[in-house]
């Protein structure tokens, strides 16, 4: 249940495939099996229209088998493709890099048309809080200039400096080393230094670094009350997202003090923005990021009166969409 003690109702012998990120039941459970097996198996779903009589026909697939249709009909040959492999939650970087290895290798197999990968994407895009798990999303690219545009589009909505998510072009053959990890990147190098000399911009960031830390730490005790007044009306999750946000940025503001980095307070919003999307998780989590990324152009000034209620201002459309 969302925002109380992690529960599962699945023994430690199966595993549940097709499941709702909320936590509703899935299409069938699994025995344990390899990564390879599980993504073969997933694989042959995401590429198999199912039958007209049965829109949740189970998988017949045996551990290891990979799919034996899986292109459109027409579809060309060694097709391009580009693949994002979703976290759930909880799934450890050293895990996603095993999946993602398994996921080019199987598309790069003759029973998926022996596709060229041009992209693999992981990150934490659509969550489930705390849960153990991962989903496959597979894009078929067009040929030519527009297949190239594509790609320039994916790379454009998901820059390396952010750390939200890990987008490269698989080497040529796998296994391959373990470059996906997102943990490792850190969005300190993409925020703007406070020229030398500008003291008025100095004191405004050391004001604002000392506001946002306030507030993170106020909220943090609050966890379990915040999950309490939104099982309310909602899925009780809202106080654990805040945890998770405010820890991660607790841990941005370390980093920007240990690299002796005196942040332009809107770019350390901005930075913060893209943190807060990726470690709040749920359907909150891009609600907020956007908020902030809205509000950060707004805070150039610090954390004045004035400066705080034109970020507001101009946050709040990006919720209400």
């Amino acid at each position: 249940v969302p925002g109380n003690p992690a529960t599962s109702t699945i023994p430690a012998t199966e595993y549940e495939l097709g499941l709702g990120i909320h936590g509703e039941p899935g299409k069938e459970r699994v025995a344990q099996e390899p990564s390879a097996s599980i993504v073969a198996r997933m694989l042959a779903l995401v590429g198999s229209p199912p039958p007209r009589d049965e829109t949740h026909a189970k998988s017949t697939l045996l551990p290891g088998q990979t799919p034996a249709v899986w292109w459109p009909a027409g579809a060309d040959a060694e097709p391009s493709v580009a693949v994002f492999v979703n976290n759930l939650g909880a799934t450890s970087d050293i895990e996603m890099n095993v999946v993602a290895r398994d996921v080019v290798s199987a598309l790069r197999s003759t029973a998926c048309g022996s596709a060229n990968v041009r992209r693999i994407i992981t990150g934490r895009a659509m969550t489930a809080l705390d849960m153990h798990g991962f989903s496959i999303t597979v894009l078929l690219l067009p040929a030519g200039a527009a297949g190239e545009k594509w790609l320039e589009l994916l790379d454009a909505a998901n820059p390396p400096s952010v750390g939200s998510f890990a987008v490269v072009e698989p080497p040529a053959t796998t296994p391959f080393p373990g470059v996906l990890s997102t943990a490792a990147q850190s969005v300190v190098p993409s925020i703007a230094a406070v020229a030398p000399g500008d003291e008025a911009a100095a004191a405004a960031s050391r004001g604002m670094v000392a506001t946002i830390k306030a507030v993170a730490v106020a909220l943090l005790p609050h966890e379990s009350a915040l999950n309490g007044y939104d099982a309310a009306v909602g899925d009780g999750d809202i106080g654990s997202g805040t945890a998770r946000a405010c820890n991660a940025v607790l841990q941005l503001l370390h980093d920007v003090d240990a690299a002796g980095v005196v942040p332009r307070t809107e770019s350390l919003v901005g930075a913060i923005a893209a943190v807060v999307a990726d470690a709040f998780a749920g359907t909150a989590g891009p609600l907020v990021g956007g908020f902030l990324a809205s509000a950060a152009p707004y805070c150039a000034a610090g954390a004045t009166t004035d400066a705080l209620c034109n970020a507001l201002s101009a946050g709040t459309p990006s919720i209400r969409g």
